[in-house]
């Protein structure tokens, strides 16, 4: 069979991330059959997935950083209360009278006075300092620019588990035959992006969360990748739904709070829809209160294993939603998976993903095939 070159580097660098060259025989199998090159990664039973010694679920990575912060805030506020005790404390001798003041000689006085002028204290000084020890001299202007720098702290498990799922991931890049699964999950993460600097717990969930909502579903269906997204723990602390009380539930009631509707929002904006979509700020509201209740259990586990995905019934707003002119009766977490189904198949959302697709992968439209795809 004839090779073909040119091919193989459309393959490789448009599907993939390149070749690697030298004894991994890329090239060589990609220009013997670039189609084919591509398709066998596809053909793979659970070829996006990343499984890795070491790397835990959700709710252990939960668990884990949620004992990390109440071990810091228990130390910081013993040290609050001690040195608050501290500061309540009379100072030694605070009950001794002051002693009369003496007779001084002239030296004494002469003393005296050298201890309160700054000229006379500073030659003393210098004095000292040519009698002093060398590890005793005093900071000089060289080290007082240039101060030692203080021991590096050891990373703590946030930033261990960080670290990992970094190295894993691009690990699993390099080593990559063709690397089009590889491709795909870096689409789909950054079309249902989070981000690590929203706080410990997005950093810590960073990459389960792409190993969990993303990897086992790009080769799938969209709904099933749309749904365990929007109900995953990092995605629901990333953009707050955890907050988002029904107004008229019995949590918002209690505590005077209502809806936040960013997760909604995305939803619709960035993740389905699109801007131009068809949907109305109407639809982003009554969105936002079909999925209240969804939020991920905490430290003290009273609604399911902390660091899992929950749905509270208390903070759920009651009664029947209507969304993008369709009414979804009150049926608890089912309302908001029901509406997440609908929108996945929406011809809007095919249109925009299709098309965002296409052009990741250089190309100027999304075939037809492509559209059809995702509506299904």
């Amino acid at each position: 069979m004839a090779r073909d070159s040119q091919a193989a580097l459309i393959a490789l660098n448009r599907f993939g991330f390149g070749a690697r060259g030298g004894a991994a025989g890329d090239f060589i199998n990609a220009a013997s059959d670039p189609r084919g090159f591509v398709l066998t990664e596809l053909a793979r039973p659970n070829g996006a997935l990343l499984e890795v010694p070491g790397l835990l679920s959700t709710p252990e990575l939960g668990k884990q950083v949620f004992d990390y912060q109440f071990e810091i805030q228990q130390e910081r506020n013993a040290a609050k209360a001690a040195q608050q005790g501290a500061s309540e404390m009379p100072p030694q001798g605070s009950d001794a009278k002051p002693q009369p003041r003496r007779n001084l000689s002239l030296s004494s006085a002469a003393k005296e006075i050298a201890a309160k002028d700054p000229a006379m204290q500073s030659a003393d000084n210098a004095n000292a300092a040519m009698t002093l020890p060398a590890a005793m001299q005093p900071p000089t202007m060289q080290t007082m620019a240039n101060p030692p720098k203080p021991p590096t702290e050891p990373p703590n498990i946030i930033q261990k588990t960080f670290r990992a799922e970094a190295l894993a991931r691009l690990q699993r890049g390099v080593i990559a035959d063709c690397g089009f699964a590889e491709r795909l999950v870096v689409f789909w993460s950054n079309h249902f992006c989070i981000s690590a600097n929203k706080g410990a717990l997005a950093r810590m969930w960073a990459g389960s969360f792409e190993r969990e909502a993303i990897r086992p579903h790009v080769l799938g269906r969209f709904a099933d990748m749309l749904k365990a997204v929007e109900q995953h723990p990092a995605m629901l602390f990333f953009l707050d739904n955890q907050q988002s009380l029904g107004p008229e539930s019995r949590a918002g009631i209690n505590r005077h709070r209502g809806l936040n509707e960013n997760l909604a929002r995305e939803i619709m904006e960035l993740h389905t829809l699109g801007v131009g979509g068809g949907y109305t700020q109407d639809d982003v509201t009554s969105l936002a209160r079909v999925i209240t209740g969804w939020t991920f259990a905490g430290r003290q586990g009273q609604l399911g294993a902390p660091g899992s995905f929950v749905f509270n019934a208390n903070a759920h707003q009651p009664g029947p939603q209507q969304v993008l002119g369709k009414t979804y009766a009150q049926a608890g977490i089912a309302q908001g998976e029901a509406v997440l189904s609908d929108i996945a198949r929406h011809p809007s959302t095919a249109k925009f993903i299709a098309t965002k697709f296409a052009r990741h992968f250089v190309a100027d439209d999304p075939p037809p095939a492509l559209v059809a795809r995702l509506q299904d």
